[in-house]
């Protein structure tokens, strides 16, 4: 059955909806990151943005940063000065995706704050 990025994008929030923050201090964008009708062997990526919702400098630290088949890296590292964000501010990661076959992926960008931790699901579907 062929879904769109919008049926596909409100099935895995249902799914996921135990590990995704709902009450967070940043706002992610996009809050899943969906990658379709891909082809084994190319190098696909999408910009995830990050941005720090609250009136308070807060922490932010990424946990896992890749595995085979994804890999999600600041943008621009020189203005990434640190583990704590501005109000107001964001940060950028690419997040790569380097199939191998034409099948169904699944990989979570887990990030820490001082509190408590939030997910990204990063999803690959071939059709």
């Amino acid at each position: 059955m062929l879904l769109t990025t919008e049926e596909r994008t409100s099935n895995t929030i249902k799914q996921q909806s135990n590990n995704l923050c709902r009450d967070s201090c940043f706002l992610a964008t996009p809050n899943i990151v969906i990658f379709q009708q891909f082809s084994p062997g190319n190098r696909y990526c999408v910009k995830l943005t990050l941005k720090n919702i609250t009136t308070l400098p807060q922490y932010l630290k990424m946990t896992h940063t890749k595995d085979q088949w994804f890999t999600v890296e600041v943008r621009d590292i020189a203005s990434w000065k640190g583990s704590k964000l501005a109000p107001g501010m964001s940060v950028v990661y690419d997040v790569n995706f380097f199939p191998d076959e034409r099948r169904d992926y699944k990989f979570f960008a887990v990030f820490a704050m001082l509190v408590e931790t939030f997910v990204v699901p990063i999803l690959g579907n071939p059709s």
